[in-house]
């Protein structure tokens, strides 16, 4: 048990480390927590991608890849608390994914940044909806796993 709460408390250490200088100076080092996800279509034939996430310090940076879409159909994405079975919260607000432009083959990509950080003993999941609209059928979905 006190062996859980130290690693917690190293882990807790490590994810807001600081470097104290030789002229007593106060800096903070960049912790870094990456996340990936594969997006899959829960019908046979739907699109499927895959996202990165980059989280550090006060921002995350995400980037969606998505094929076997519709060509010239417009898509709406979002990284969110919780699963894709569960989803909660959009990660930042839906005013920061662009959307999804698909080209004549099917494909597109795009990147958000978001003001925060993803807590690293979080779950959080991507998804591809048919439209920015509550209620939007989703096209896609992957847990983002950090890697």
């Amino acid at each position: 048990m006190k062996r859980n709460r130290l690693r917690r408390a190293a882990l807790l250490g490590l994810s807001t480390a600081f470097l104290v200088t030789a002229c007593g100076t106060v800096t903070e080092i960049a912790v870094t927590t990456t996340w990936e996800a594969i997006l899959t279509s829960p019908g046979i034939g739907g699109p499927n991608g895959t996202v990165a996430v980059v989280s550090q310090n006060d921002r995350v940076v995400a980037n969606i890849s998505l094929g076997g879409a519709l060509p010239g159909q417009e898509y709406a994405w979002r990284l969110g608390n919780g699963s894709c079975d569960s989803p909660g919260d959009i990660l930042g607000g839906r005013a920061l994914y662009p959307a999804l432009a698909i080209s004549d083959t099917g494909e597109a990509s795009a990147a958000a940044v978001i003001a925060g950080s993803l807590d690293p003993d979080g779950t959080y999941y991507a998804a591809v909806q048919d439209s920015p609209e509550d209620g939007a059928v989703v096209l896609a979905c992957g847990l983002l796993e950090r890697q």
